[in-house]
């Protein structure tokens, strides 16, 4: 591993507890900040098609989830045979994504961006 990996592995595992402590503060004006942790922490994997090719869009917040939506509409049905991988970083935008997730089932998962 290159000294590089190491330096960013090793800030990341000091890193996830003060991560965990923000989730906890902001969690006290916005309690879904309390759920999906394991997502959060990269400890759970989504569940797409794998005979699919996958399409990775990231939206952070409620109104990018918003803006990607009429993009995530044009491009399943562009590419009937992908599947989409949907990633956010907060509770808003993750609640926006399961409309959309609802709509193109099978075929669109989402998740919490990892830290």
């Amino acid at each position: 591993m290159s000294a590089a990996r190491t330096a960013y592995t090793t800030f990341i595992y000091l890193a996830a507890p003060f991560a965990a402590l923000y989730l906890l503060w902001r969690s006290r004006r916005q309690p879904e900040y309390r759920l999906h942790w394991s997502e959060r922490f990269g400890f759970k994997r989504y569940v797409a098609d794998r005979s699919r090719s996958l399409i990775w869009l990231h939206a952070v917040s409620l109104g990018e989830t918003r803006a990607a939506e009429p993009l995530i509409d044009a491009l399943a049905k562009r590419f009937p045979r992908h599947s989409f991988l949907l990633t956010h970083m907060t509770p808003t935008g993750r609640a926006a994504g399961a409309d959309i997730a609802l709509r193109w089932p099978g075929r669109v998962v989402q998740s919490y961006l990892p830290y």
